[in-house]
């Protein structure tokens, strides 16, 4: 439900580059296999909103979901999904 306020794109780019900034030991094999995981949801023929869920589900496998769902809820401002734009004059 909280991922759905959130903008996919910014998601899928956004949230591993902070959580793997966060984590100091993550092992340098692992680092290479949860980028070879995320490059293949990246390419993956799935619309950006599955995309995203499978990301953090990836995250979460390698990192912990504790630790991404504590950065989810801190870079909720900078991930969440823009207003929509109105047409002028429509009343929000």
């Amino acid at each position: 439900e909280r991922i759905a306020q959130l903008d996919p794109k910014r998601v899928l780019f956004t949230l591993p580059v902070v959580c793997l900034a966060l984590m100091q030991n993550f092992p340098p094999e692992s680092q290479a296999q949860l980028g070879a995981d995320l490059k293949k949801i990246q390419d993956a023929d799935l619309v950006l909103e599955e995309k995203a869920v499978i990301a953090v589900i990836t995250l979460s496998k390698y990192l912990g979901s504790d630790m991404v769902a504590s950065v989810l809820q801190h870079l909720q401002p900078v991930l969440a999904a823009p207003p929509t734009a109105r047409p002028s004059g429509e009343a929000p």
